[in-house]
């Protein structure tokens, strides 16, 4: 939110960037002197800077005069010890000797300084995480209240065991409803029974006739057939008369299937007759 409003306020397209904020603060904390930058709430109300954020600023601020300070420092034991090789080197004693003493007390400073800034940073880390923990008590709190409150809208055990149980025998009513529709025939899904049975019956039948037609149109095939068999034969050469016709014997019509069927044909077309 404050990186938007930045960007808008600068005229800068899109947010601030992370290096772009990291400047705004510098400059905020080294040349306007401001110790504690902190950002309006979400509705636009001012958050006050107390006495701890002020603290909090102020070590901060502490702890990079002293990081500065050591760098400053190890620099000046470089430079020292460049300074005595120099003057060894022009076999210059007393310059080699005051470099080596300036050395010397750097290297005491630095060394003093070195335990400053950790002590610092031991409070700042401490002061932190103390930080951290009142916010997550705070947020912890915040939670419980709302748990608090969604547990009263819902209301004891009892209240959420007669809900289900209304929902349950709400369930029950509906479907003995719609059984009550099915057994009344009210059903707009339900189809008839009879038609459906009758309209089976009607395609079986229809199969039946057709096949029964085509039996019959095989038989008389057959039966047409024999006499220009005959003509053929008489005609090539002299054969025994055909023999006369005979009844069929239940084994013959066992042996061959299409002699049962080609009778029960003719004798359906015998009683149609």
């Amino acid at each position: 939110m404050f990186k938007k409003e930045a960007a808008a306020a600068l005229c800068l397209p899109g947010d601030l960037g992370d290096k772009d904020l990291k400047i705004l603060l510098k400059y905020l904390a080294r040349d306007r002197r401001f110790l504690v930058v902190k950002i309006n709430g979400p509705d636009g109300t001012l958050i006050p800077i107390s006495n701890e954020d002020q603290t909090v600023a102020s070590l901060k601020n502490l702890v990079e005069d002293v990081d500065e300070g050591i760098h400053r420092l190890e620099s000046q034991i470089s430079s020292s010890m460049q300074r005595s090789k120099e003057a060894i080197v022009l076999k210059n004693r007393q310059s080699a000797l005051a470099a080596l003493k300036s050395k010397k007390l750097a290297e005491s400073i630095l060394s003093q300084r070195s335990d400053t800034l950790l002590q610092l940073e031991q409070v700042l880390e401490s002061i932190k995480q103390a930080s951290d923990q009142v916010t997550m008590l705070q947020v912890m709190k915040d939670s419980a209240g709302v748990l608090r409150s969604l547990n009263s809208r819902i209301g004891s055990v009892e209240n959420v065991e007669d809900a289900l149980n209304s929902v349950k025998d709400e369930m029950e009513k509906a479907n003995d409803i719609s059984s009550a529709i099915n057994e009344a025939g009210l059903d707009p899904n339900a189809a008839d029974e009879t038609d459906i049975d009758q309209e089976l019956d009607g395609l079986l039948r229809g199969q039946e006739q057709a096949e029964e037609e085509r039996i019959a149109e095989t038989t008389k095939r057959k039966l047409a057939d024999i006499p220009e068999k005959a003509n053929i034969n008489q005609a090539g050469e002299e054969k025994s008369p055909l023999p006369k016709s005979r009844e069929i014997t239940a084994s013959e019509t066992e042996s061959d299937p299409s002699i049962s069927e080609e009778t029960t044909v003719l004798q359906g077309m015998s009683l149609s007759e």
